[in-house]
């Protein structure tokens, strides 16, 4: 048995670890290709290829999906604008933070924000209406003869 094991065309599970927390770190900030590379200690392309492999996407893909993800946490968890949410997300504005939210998720992220938040309202109360649904059904059942 081989004591360092060879990882054919993927990143080992150390170079996986180090680049999702460079990306984790960085999400904010300017996250190059080139660094991610050489904190892998790969060259860019053979980086690139190895990261398709490991992940089933591209890096830019990935980062934009994190990106993405982190906004949503953000719409739901805060009142910030949406040009704030795009700073914090590591978007270079609001438009391209809006253009890239819209076609990724399918709308935009006020509408996303507003539709979340209904349902989140809806959950709130629905202990409200369940109690009152299920007391306006013992007293049918009572009327009825159902119970005694």
């Amino acid at each position: 048995m081989l004591a360092n094991p060879v990882y054919r065309g993927g990143l080992a599970p150390w170079q996986r670890r180090r680049t999702m927390d460079l990306i984790e770190r960085h999400l904010r900030g300017d996250l190059s290709l080139a660094r991610l590379a050489a904190e892998c200690r790969l060259s860019t392309s053979y980086f690139c290829r190895c990261f398709r492999t490991s992940f089933g996407t591209s890096v830019h893909q990935f980062v934009i999906r994190c990106r993405v993800e982190q906004a949503r946490k953000l719409l739901l968890s805060s009142s910030l604008s949406l040009a704030e949410i795009a700073t914090e997300a590591g978007f270079s504005d609001q438009a391209a933070f809006s253009r890239t939210f819209a076609s990724s998720v399918g709308t935009s992220p006020a509408r996303w924000r507003a539709q979340h938040h209904a349902e989140d309202a809806a959950l709130t109360t629905f202990p409200l209406r369940a109690a009152a649904s299920y007391r306006s059904s013992l007293d049918f059942a009572y009327k009825a003869g159902l119970v005694a």
